[in-house]
């Protein structure tokens, strides 16, 4: 009984697949809720701080990535959290100059 059981996928798939998952649970939630953050077509500030998760998770990502999926996984994350801080700016600017 010393035979360790083959792991049909390996820690490293694993880890991308939790990350992957966390990613767009994380982005969802942000969009759902800076949708929320306004109110009757004003800005609020709570809205560009739902915009803060995704750009953190992206450098958690960023600085603890080991293998090249991983970075590619980061990388895509932090284009997206830029995404999310131009269209709070956007909309920033678009509700101010009315």
């Amino acid at each position: 009984m010393n035979a360790k059981a083959e792991d049909p996928m390996p820690r490293s798939q694993r880890r991308v697949l939790s990350w992957l998952i966390s990613s767009f649970l994380i982005h969802i939630l942000s969009l759902v809720f800076f949708a929320a953050g306004i109110c009757g077509g004003h800005f609020n500030l709570i809205a560009l701080l739902f915009g803060a998760p995704p750009l953190i998770w992206a450098a958690h990502i960023l600085t603890f990535a080991r293998t090249m999926g991983e970075r590619i996984l980061a990388y895509s994350n932090l284009v997206l959290a830029a995404a999310w801080i131009y269209l709070e700016w956007e909309g920033n600017v678009r509700f101010y100059t009315w």
